[in-house]
């Protein structure tokens, strides 16, 4: 629904669109108890949600990926999974912190804070995520980033 918006977007200027990854790319059993320990490499990919992301860069649009991560090797995993599924998004692009004490750290105010590490003058950024209080908490840090709920691309 909104992909025709976001490349009408890209043809005005610079726009940018990050994605978080668990429950928006990639499939991950819902009450996953300790997310370090699911081997990222066997995540199902969201093929539609994949689909939607390639026909983005296709149509001028930066695409990227905002995410959170326990440990380097979680890092590591997640970027060779983007490698196996998701060839098209630049490096530049993928945006990971290391979050420590990833059950007890405030997601919500660090991926606003490595957005804005990421933005630029002008552009139009774009964040996609599958949690309600994840995209409240982006809207409320950077007003100026749309929001849109994973569900909006249903079709």
């Amino acid at each position: 629904m909104y992909v025709k918006e976001i490349i009408e977007s890209a043809r005005n200027g610079v726009t940018k669109v990050f994605f978080d990854m668990d429950g928006v790319l990639v499939r991950i059993g819902r009450f996953a108890s300790d997310i370090s320990k699911v081997d990222v490499q066997e995540r199902t990919p969201i093929k539609s949600m994949i689909k939607t992301a390639k026909q983005l860069h296709r149509g001028g649009v930066a695409v990227g990926i905002l995410g959170l991560v326990v440990n380097a090797n979680h890092e590591q995993e997640m970027l060779d999974w983007i490698g196996t599924h998701m060839r098209f998004i630049k490096n530049e692009n993928v945006v990971f912190r290391v979050a420590g004490d990833f059950y007890n750290v405030n997601k919500f105010s660090l991926k606003p804070e490595m957005l804005v590490e990421r933005m630029t003058e002008g552009e139009t950024i774009y964040y996609i995520d599958d949690s309600p209080d994840a995209l409240h908490g982006m809207v409320k840090a950077i007003p100026s980033v749309k929001c849109i709920h994973v569900s909006g691309f249903v079709k």
